[in-house]
């Protein structure tokens, strides 16, 4: 009876031994299948943060190139004496077409580089005297204000993303301040080069280097406790300076 017991507990000791060896080969399976899938996920998510940040670093360099070449155009006229006299002599004698047709000349330098869609000059009051394209227009309240304060800087002032009213349409501008004389106490007027984003702005904001559903750039600023959007979103068109999105506290 002894032997008969023995025999019979040897194949139950054998197939818990084979289950013991199952369950550990099983968990080690799954414990490797568990950290190569941690090691993958986090150097997929290392490379999509590197691809994400050389994209932004791209994109921020191209935007500030951009920027300073519209500076510079500004600087070309700012505190040029040439420019400044003509200025004079034209607000002095808007009769003079030699005058006018000079001054022209030079806006049409401006004009014809697609970032501009319009160049206009004001005068020391506010008054728009000379528009390329087009023929002079009443001046919105928004430009007078950014105008006094240009003036009272006496610096190049690239005004930010805005309306000058409600129905226009969205755009950036450089007012560029003219004084007589080389001491800058008499403002002669303002040169304002009207920038359409439309042009370049958004088309590089939306555009992205890798095939993809879900990403896009944008560009945001504080106001108030609001996150304001100045660029439209890839999926809604009326985005810019119209989305806002509360400030976490």
């Amino acid at each position: 009876p002894s032997a008969d017991a023995g025999s019979e507990a040897q194949p139950e000791r054998s197939q818990a031994a084979f289950m013991l060896i199952f369950v550990l080969m099983a968990s080690g399976i799954s414990a490797a299948g568990y950290l190569s899938y941690q090691d993958y996920e986090q150097r997929f998510r290392r490379q999509v943060e590197s691809q994400l940040s050389s994209i932004a670093a791209l994109k921020v360099g191209e935007l500030q190139n951009w920027r300073q070449e519209r500076l510079a155009d500004a600087e070309l006229l700012y505190q040029n004496p040439v420019f400044s006299a003509l200025v004079q002599h034209y607000l002095e004698n808007p009769d003079d077409a030699r005058a006018q047709a000079e001054l022209e000349a030079w806006l049409n330098r401006y004009q014809v580089n697609r970032q501009y869609d319009l160049v206009f000059l004001l005068d020391a009051r506010g008054v728009e005297r000379l528009s390329i394209p087009g023929a002079p227009e009443p001046v919105a309240a928004y430009v007078l204000q950014q105008a006094a304060a240009t003036w009272s800087a006496g610096q190049v002032n690239f005004l930010d993303f805005h309306r000058d009213t409600a129905e226009d349409a969205i755009h950036l501008a450089i007012m560029i301040p003219i004084f007589a004389g080389q001491e800058r106490n008499r403002p002669l007027g303002i040169l304002v080069l009207h920038i359409d984003p439309r042009v370049y702005l958004n088309p590089f904001i939306q555009q992205w280097p890798t095939p993809s559903q879900t990403a896009e750039t944008l560009l945001i600023r504080r106001d108030g406790n609001d996150v304001l959007y100045l660029n439209d979103l890839r999926y809604r068109s009326d985005a810019a300076l119209t989305l806002r999105i509360p400030l976490e506290r």
